[in-house]
């Protein structure tokens, strides 16, 4: 079986058995029960199962409680029955037993999903892991310089790679050698002077 199919069956039971007793009360809707099976199959496909972690799958499901509470009872929920989105704090006052019960929904759904997730690993083994990509061969890129850097390096006597030629510049373009000693006494005398002032 698939292993996000998997989880998201489990999610969507721990979510129905979380949401049923919150059906009974008078603080949520209908809306509720189906936004917590729906939230819980996306939850718990989205999160690797991790064997016997109660306490934390119970506090991270009960933390998402927090922002189920605010999409469901204060925008989705006040806009299917006609009304307006709910944004200040007198009218969030009202909805505040809703924001209980979504977080004990979240404690419940944590534990239960555990549950479940521990049964299914000792019924049906573990999840079947993705196999591996198939081997392709490494593709080599050998990137060679060139322009100024390969001048420079040839002009300074660089190491000869094997198999190759170094690079001389034709005779006829090549500089007097006083030349080259008159340009390099100028840049001393330029050095010196920078850093003497």
């Amino acid at each position: 079986m698939n292993r996000f199919l998997r989880r998201g069956m489990l999610g969507a039971m721990a979510g129905g058995v979380a949401g049923f007793p919150f059906l009974l009360t008078a603080a949520t809707s209908g809306y509720d029960f189906f936004v917590g099976v729906i939230a819980g199959a996306i939850y718990a496909a989205g999160v690797c199962p991790a064997r016997n972690a109660y306490a934390d799958n119970m506090m991270t499901a009960a933390s998402l409680g927090i922002p189920l509470w605010g999409i469901t009872s204060l925008i989705v929920v006040p806009l299917f029955s006609g009304g307006h989105m709910i944004w200040n704090a007198e009218e969030m006052r009202e909805h505040f037993p809703a924001l209980i019960e979504w977080v004990s929904f979240g404690c419940l759904f944590g534990i239960e999903l555990q549950l479940l997730s521990d049964f299914a690993w000792l019924r049906f083994g573990p999840e079947s892991n993705p196999l591996p990509p198939p081997p392709h061969s490494l593709r080599r890129i050998v990137i060679l310089g060139g322009g100024f850097a390969l001048y420079s390096n040839a002009r300074r006597g660089g190491r000869k790679q094997p198999g190759t030629q170094p690079y001389q510049r034709p005779a006829a373009q090549q500089p007097p050698l006083d030349q080259l000693r008159s340009r390099m006494r100028h840049r001393d005398r330029f050095r010196t002077e920078k850093s003497a002032s």
